[in-house]
């Protein structure tokens, strides 16, 4: 029997259960984590937290310290972090407390795979569905509807579902803009994927200290 909307009570039942499908279905849809928007004295930029350190492109600073926005999800709080080059264009932020970090994906994804873009701003985390960009020489994906395109948006991560969590692709370097063989204008997002991105993995293979900083009492990870 479907549920009478005019009844009080059954109207709080059908609120009640909408709420738990509601709850239910955006669990069953997580989001990417590490997206952490970086502060320089020279700008903005986007970097994502992983097992080895927050890497970004470095684009404002390549050493010295800065500001990282992270959201441990109780909202964002700005830490202290301290720049560390690992190749031109590469480095990583090493931060005095221990953040949300997404795994590193040693694959590149295929034009069947739903991509995600994460934007960090102040406030939060805004995500963009995307694909990979067919017809295109070399890394890229196709430019998502509304995504900033903002010097600041530069570094942010492009994550991909595997084995039911999102691992980090690549970072995005900037926009493309180029008209295909069909005469059809196109922009895209060009990319550092994982083989540009193995710098990172042999710079923290050969750290010569392990640091491990320490967690937030408050937040279980």
């Amino acid at each position: 029997m479907p549920i009478d909307a005019t009844s009080p009570r059954r109207a709080l039942a059908a609120a009640f259960f909408g709420a738990a499908a509601l709850a239910f279905a955006s669990c069953s849809t997580p989001k990417p984590r590490g997206a952490v928007l970086i502060r320089t004295p020279a700008g903005a930029e986007q970097g994502v937290t992983t097992p080895l350190g927050t890497v970004f492109l470095a684009r404002t600073a390549q050493q010295g310290p800065c500001d990282v926005t992270i959201f441990y999800g109780d909202g964002p709080s700005i830490e202290p972090g301290r720049i560390a080059s690992i190749q031109d264009g590469l480095a990583r932020v090493d931060l005095e407390l221990k953040a949300p970090w997404t795994e590193l994906s040693m694959y590149y994804p295929t034009p069947e795979d739903d991509l995600v873009v994460g934007i960090a701003t102040e406030r939060d985390v805004e995500f963009f569905s995307t694909r990979a960009a067919s017809g295109v020489n070399g890394t890229a994906v196709d430019l998502p509807s509304g995504f900033p395109t903002a010097p600041s948006s530069v570094g942010a991560g492009v994550f991909r579902r595997e084995d039911q969590r999102y691992r980090l692709v690549g970072l995005v370097t900037g926009v493309a803009r180029f008209v295909d063989a069909s005469g059809r204008r196109r922009e895209v997002l060009t990319y550092l994927g994982p083989k540009e991105l193995l710098p990172l993995w042999i710079e923290s293979r050969d750290r010569a200290r392990a640091f491990d900083p320490p967690r937030r009492d408050d937040i279980q990870r």
